[in-house]
């Protein structure tokens, strides 16, 4: 059948406000919702790489443990997207984030952003590995993984009700998941 799909960039809370008045079907989210007003369905897992100025002190170490990682030095989204809540979840960042990389307290949208802040100012941020496939070469030398326990991201399907375009989104999730896998792997 025919169909017309309307892709928005939103923040998470956005889009659960665009659910509630049902202005979207559908929000790809890195966050788990109440179960009591969301439907979810989780889609894949994705790592997560370090993105870290060359002249940082870890950038010269082989391996890099998650611990290793400071609040003052990493680079977040700013408030309301979700990247931001995971890396705060994944490196127990809570207790610090009032401590700013470089004392700067700036609002960013974008990984993009993220990353010219990092090649700019020195510090890190932790990228999807997804975000990572395109960047130019000259910055994938600034990536390293992180040993042990590597970061990543639970991606859900998030609804309203359960059964509405059940068909189509499931068609959306094939789709997705066949797109993705290749990449993740």
């Amino acid at each position: 059948p025919q169909v017309e799909l309307s892709v928005y960039e939103l923040t998470t809370e956005n889009c659960l406000k665009a659910l509630d008045f049902e202005e979207i079907d559908l929000a790809i989210l890195a966050t788990s919702e109440s179960k009591s007003k969301y439907f979810q369905k989780h889609v894949y897992n994705e790592t997560m790489d370090l993105f870290i100025h060359p002249q940082h002190p870890l950038a010269k170490k082989k391996f890099i443990h998650i611990d290793d990682l400071k609040a003052e030095q990493m680079w977040l989204l700013e408030e309301g997207h979700c990247l931001r809540e995971e890396i705060i979840k994944i490196c127990h960042l809570r207790k610090n984030l009032q401590q700013k990389p470089q004392g700067l307290n700036l609002k960013v949208g974008s990984l993009e952003s993220l990353r010219y802040l990092v090649q700019e100012n020195f510090g890190y941020t932790l990228l999807p590995k997804l975000s990572t496939l395109r960047i130019p070469k000259s910055e994938k030398k600034l990536l390293r993984k992180i040993v042990g326990s590597q970061p990543q991201r639970s991606i859900f399907f998030t609804m309203r009700r359960k059964h509405l375009r059940e068909g189509l989104i499931s068609v959306l999730e094939k789709i997705i998941v066949e797109s993705v896998k290749n990449r993740l792997a």
